[in-house]
């Protein structure tokens, strides 16, 4: 617990509290540990060496790309701010949705896959599947994009 003490500046008191860093566990479901950070986006993978971005990072800036390119964006499920999963949810607004999931290239490049497979399913079956793996991976992030083309927010690769 850190040394707290009163600071007095604008003639307002405000409690300022000294302690070390706190270091979080890396979650068991992560098959990779992480080396020290690089920068303030996250740590550094041992067989890359590329820094990998925290996945609230990630989800803030596909809700923010959605909504510059106009399309509506929605967090339905908030996971582990350091390493949590994350899908993507694209609903086609024709009753059908397609579910983009985080893989890696052979390569080690970041890419996404479609989780729900080759062509869009229908939408109940797009939850079943995000059901199914909330259930697997309680720390995985959920964001809805709604978009006719299917496509990532970010512009990231599918593959």
């Amino acid at each position: 617990m850190g040394l707290s003490r009163f600071v007095m500046s604008s003639s307002v008191a405000r409690i300022r509290t000294t302690s070390a860093p706190v270091k979080h566990p890396i979650p068991s479901y992560c098959s990779r540990k992480p080396t020290a950070p690089a920068n303030d986006l996250g740590p550094e993978t041992e067989e890359t060496g590329c820094a990998v971005l925290k996945a609230k990072l990630m989800v803030q800036a596909c809700l923010r790309a959605s909504a510059a390119n106009g399309l509506g964006a929605t967090l339905l499920r908030r996971g582990y701010e350091d390493a949590g999963a994350i899908l993507i949810r694209l609903d086609l607004l024709d009753g059908t949705a397609v579910v983009l999931t985080q893989t890696r290239t052979p390569n080690g490049e970041q890419a996404w896959m479609r989780g729900s497979g080759v062509n869009p399913v229908p939408a109940a079956e797009a939850d079943a599947y995000i059901d199914r793996q909330v259930g697997r991976d309680p720390d995985i992030w959920v964001v809805e994009v709604e978009d006719r083309a299917a496509r990532h927010p970010l512009g990231e690769r599918i593959l």
